[in-house]
């Protein structure tokens, strides 16, 4: 994949990128941009406490040979709801037909972009259209240092691959969805459906990012059927402080106190949500509507929550001990497979497309234009 691709369909995308520190990032995100998205609009919707540091600065001044930035500096996010009011005001300033969410530091694979943007120009009831995630580690430490854009990146591994949801109802969308999680938080939008599902969320704000992502993704799913194809999209870092142990620990930990607890305010709010998008797109009664969000939610907790706790308290004495009082076969069934390929992929093999996907990228292995 070169770095001399014609703009095209990527004209017609408008890629928010969020920051909340981690500036590391940014110059190789920046990088990789000017050579995989190129002709793309850019949004940088900056939120963070301190300033953006010189590198990235002029990182972003050199990407703007291949991109139209826009770079807004918005109240430092002191929480999920100064964030939703950020994503809110950046949606609304997008002026293409399509839209995309991205992270400084997850990687979007441009072919695979303009694949997506031709699906939704060629099928108009698509609501997103992405293709395959995989993951990649980068060797060495990475929290608190400044690598280098080239530095040495681990394999790539496939962790997320699951049909397109192309079922007639919303209801039918959102169960399949929420049963087999495949998060459209990084897909490919259409304006329209970003804007509408911004207006729920700024109407419902909700406290917890994982539930968050749920809402946001039931609202894709209502909105419309979705794309999920076999080419490579996204690629995504593992080893970062959002991602590391600790803050997956606390996670869990949260995750417990809100199932014991019951439904917490934030669970109602995100079931009223995609409730009444249910039943607006369906033409269900709210009653009935409001029992398939319920349910959907209680799906996603056992199918992505639920494992993400297990696996990472695996890894201590008291985790241990914790698993052995959790008798759900289901929770360890769906544990097993992702934890095959972590140790795929720290063992350095390749699976599947993914094989391919570090390849496909040059901006990994410091090629230059």
């Amino acid at each position: 994949m070169q770095g001399t691709h014609e703009a095209g369909a990527l004209e017609r995308v408008t890629v928010i990128l969020t920051l909340f520190g981690r500036h590391e990032f940014t110059p190789r995100w920046m990088h990789h941009a000017r050579r995989e998205l190129r002709g793309a609009r850019l949004l940088v919707a900056d939120g963070s406490h301190d300033e953006l540091p010189a590198d990235s600065r002029e990182a972003m001044d050199r990407a703007r040979d291949g991109l139209a930035i826009d770079y807004i500096r918005y109240p430092a996010d002191r929480g999920v709801a100064d964030y939703q009011r950020k994503l809110g005001d950046a949606i609304g300033r997008v002026r293409t037909p399509y839209v995309m969410l991205a992270d400084n530091d997850d990687l979007h694979c441009g072919d695979g972009v303009r694949r997506a943007a031709r699906a939704l120009d060629a099928d108009v009831g698509l609501a997103t259209a992405r293709g395959r995630v995989a993951g990649m580690r980068v060797s060495g430490r990475v929290r608190g240092l400044r690598f280098p854009i080239h530095a040495r990146h681990a394999a790539c591994f496939d962790y997320e691959f699951r049909q397109p949801l192309d079922a007639p109802l919303a209801s039918e969308r959102v169960l399949a969805h929420s049963g087999r999680y495949a998060a459209t938080w990084y897909a490919l939008m259409r304006a329209g459906v970003a804007r509408d599902w911004g207006g729920r969320m700024a109407a419902s704000p909700i406290e917890d990012l994982g539930l968050l992502e749920w809402m946001q993704s039931c609202l894709c799913c209502a909105a419309g059927p979705q794309l999920v194809a076999d080419w490579p999209f996204l690629l995504r870092q593992h080893n970062v402080t959002s991602k590391s142990s600790d803050t997956l620990r606390r996670r869990a930990d949260q995750v417990d106190g809100m199932c014991l607890a019951g439904w917490s305010a934030d669970c109602s709010r995100a079931i009223e949500s995609v409730a009444r998008a249910i039943a607006e797109r369906d033409g269900a009664p709210m009653p009935d509507a409001e029992a398939c969000a319920r349910r959907a939610l209680h799906d996603y907790l056992q199918t992505r929550i639920l494992r993400q706790t297990v696996s990472q308290r695996m890894r201590s004495p008291e985790g241990i001990r914790w698993m052995l009082g959790v008798t759900a076969g289901r929770i360890a069934q769906r544990w097993v497979p992702g934890t095959l390929l972590s140790l795929m992929a720290r063992a350095g093999i390749r699976r599947g497309p993914a094989a391919g996907l570090d390849r496909a990228l040059p901006s990994l292995r410091g090629e230059e234009q």
